[in-house]
């Protein structure tokens, strides 16, 4: 088609047409770098639209897929899947198979963009207010999706060469209220009150889906007088770079005895200041109160304990990161999943018959392992000796209890000790509980917890 006539073509559309037309032409080669002769030739492209609507569908759903799938998908193509349900009941989406001709990171052929926290279906409204979640091409299929709002927006793009298979999945509509439970205040601050539960869940804003960038939630836990809190996880996957030693990009901070840690406000003040993850405003985690940075994955379940009737979580989410190509080759050599972002889902629950921790002695010598439920770890310091106590001692032990002591002897160039071990009372019945003693060579440590 030459020149003159695309111009014709445009000449006839109204002026809200141009607009959007414009911006989805932009829209479709912000990364690509067409030349002019491509971008007027493409001018007469359609833009098409797929609605899914739970009062059509129902909440189980059905079924949706690339045109012509599963052959080849067209050419050319500006087709947008608009899910949408009321206001109790949000999207869920698994792509069950995706073959998009393109390469990752930038796509730069044909991609399908992902929208899941959007209040309309404008386009070009999500795109200028950095709506987009990710861009999908290649064979890295998207996760399970799961919308913030009740709508979710998936746009296909392809462009006039060759073209692959494309995707098809499944949608069905989930409930809305198990994430407004405890909300507080929007996106996701949550407080969880003793007097209010004894127990219950938690969990990331679009779990199991995968979760927002650049997100800051809140958990606070506000137990009774005398209580202690358990989280135990039951599945963690918080991006991480295989080779990174600390949590660079996304983490859960857990803090204990407080609700408010001036290590985290350090943090995240460090945080605006910069406006990214750089190493240099990591502070030193040096707080009372902090317990661990938890990200990656982990050997499951997960125990965290609070020592007191206070704990937070804090959940920091930055950009939307992404393996490397040498880094997801490794994972598949293991054997073991990509770190796709899940999220979190956790049980609580506020006990006021745990454990106390009086049992550890207040020297320099014995230190609670925070977090634990009642490990704790007793230091030489050459002083060659000290007191070990059972739980509750001198009062019966309680059921249901575990509790492990590292006794650590010196050990440097000019000093190696020896642990010995002697009993001046031990009353266990050997039907309902036992004592053992290993030969260990490493305290706890969450982080030799994690996976690679």
């Amino acid at each position: 088609m030459s020149s003159s006539s695309v111009l014709l073509v445009i000449v006839i559309m109204d002026s809200s047409s141009i607009i959007i037309f414009i911006c989805l032409m932009l829209l479709k080669w912000q990364v690509r770098g067409q030349e002019d002769s491509l971008l007027m030739s493409s001018a007469t492209i359609e833009t098409q639209y797929l609605t899914f609507d739970m009062a059509q569908y129902g909440p189980n759903g059905g079924v949706f897929s690339s045109p012509n799938f599963p052959n080849y998908y067209p050419q050319d193509t500006i087709l947008f899947y608009q899910f949408i349900t009321s206001s109790d009941y949000r999207v869920q989406i698994d792509v069950d198979f995706f073959q998009i001709r393109g390469v990752p990171p930038h796509c730069t052929h044909d991609y399908l963009d992902v929208f899941i926290n959007v209040t309309n279906f404008d386009v070009i409204q999500n795109v200028l207010n950095d709506q987009l979640l990710h861009r999908y091409c290649g064979r890295n299929k998207p996760p399970r999706l799961v919308s913030f709002t009740n709508l979710l927006l998936l746009g296909f793009f392809t462009e006039d060469t060759q073209t692959e298979r494309g995707f098809n999945g499944t949608f069905r509509f989930i409930s809305a209220q198990p994430y407004r439970k405890n909300l507080i205040r929007e996106p996701c601050d949550y407080i969880f009150n003793s007097s209010i539960a004894k127990s219950g869940e938690l969990f990331t804003s679009t779990y199991p889906g995968a979760y927002l960038p650049w997100q800051f939630c809140n958990y606070s836990f506000i137990g009774l007088p005398g209580e202690r809190i358990h989280i135990r996880f039951l599945n963690l996957m918080i991006f991480k770079n295989l080779n990174a030693q600390h949590c660079a990009i996304d983490l859960i901070k857990v803090y204990d005895n407080t609700l408010n840690p001036p290590e985290l406000r350090r943090f995240l003040s460090s945080f605006r200041q910069a406006n990214n993850f750089d190493n240099q405003f990591l502070p030193e985690e040096t707080d009372q109160y902090h317990i661990t940075d938890l990200c990656g994955t982990y050997a499951l379940p997960l125990d965290v304990y609070s020592t007191s009737n206070h704990l937070l979580l804090y959940f920091i989410a930055t950009h939307y990161a992404e393996l490397t190509v040498e880094e997801q080759n490794q994972l598949n050599d293991t054997g073991q999943p990509l770190l796709w972002r899940f999220g979190f889902l956790a049980k609580y629950e506020f006990l006021s018959s745990i454990t106390k921790l009086d049992f550890v002695s207040k020297n320099k010598s014995n230190q609670y392992l925070s977090g634990t439920e009642c490990d704790q770890t007793i230091k030489s310091f050459g002083q060659g000796y000290g007191k070990l106590l059972s739980p509750n001692w001198p009062h019966p032990y309680k059921p249901q209890t575990s509790c492990t002591t590292y006794l650590l002897g010196l050990d440097d160039r000019y000093t190696l000790e020896n642990v010995e071990i002697e009993f001046d009372q031990l009353d266990v019945d050997c039907q309902l509980a036992t004592l053992v003693i290993y030969n260990a060579s490493r305290i706890y440590d969450y982080r030799l917890r994690s996976r690679p």
